[in-house]
């Protein structure tokens, strides 16, 4: 009964103008997730299709970089360090980061093997402040501490979008917006979505979620 009460709550932040909640993302990622798993398996079968020539995906939980960060500004390698032990992260092409600025707006960081950068994408163009500098951090100690060998990102770049990328027009979507964008680098997409494209994806998240299958 808990868990219904609890999981209907969480699909409620799914209704226009509400906050989505860690859960909702959560699961949303998990879904993610499957997906990149099936591309490798259907690659490792010899499928050669838009959908195996998916980047390779890493996608972190809610609390990853809260965790990460101390739950501000400071930084906390030891709270997150058992988080990929079973998991390369060097062996992604994209490691996915949901975070929740000052608990009370979404964004999304990438950090972007194949390009040599660390990614900040923010629906309202705010800045990224020590976020990526924090992801920085975290991937030299992750070489260290997983391969006992030091990682150079002395030639990597941080670049935070705020031109050619989709903008929010009201202060409910940033959730929505942070997941899509999520999905749509996750598959190689091209981010053309715009606040119009709000409500259907929201209702397109509800079926996702209690089907447990992308669309």
């Amino acid at each position: 009964h808990t868990f219904c009460s609890c999981y209907r709550y969480d699909m409620q932040t799914l209704r226009p103008g509400c906050w989505l909640n860690d859960e909702v993302i959560n699961l949303f990622f998990k879904l993610l997730d499957v997906r990149e798993k099936d591309a490798v398996a259907a690659k490792a079968a010899g499928l050669t299709d838009a959908f195996t020539q998916a980047p390779r995906c890493h996608f972190c939980q809610t609390n990853f970089y809260t965790k990460l960060s101390g739950g501000g500004g400071s930084y906390d390698y030891k709270s997150v360090k058992r988080w990929t032990k079973k998991i390369d992260i060097f062996q992604k092409e994209l490691v996915i980061v949901p975070i929740h600025c000052h608990g009370n707006h979404w964004t999304l960081a990438v950090i972007n093997f194949k390009l040599k950068r660390f990614e900040y994408y923010d629906s309202l163009f705010g800045g990224e402040g020590m976020i990526l500098t924090h992801l920085r951090r975290w991937l030299t100690d992750e070489s260290n501490d997983k391969k006992q060998v030091p990682y150079d990102t002395s030639d990597w770049t941080d670049i935070a979008f705020k031109k050619d990328m989709p903008r929010q027009k009201n202060g409910s979507d940033c959730g929505v917006f942070m997941t899509r964008t999520a999905d749509y680098l996750s598959r190689n997409g091209i981010l053309d979505f715009t606040q119009e494209n709000m409500p259907y994806f929201r209702r397109r998240m509800v079926l996702e979620i209690l089907t447990t299958r992308l669309l």
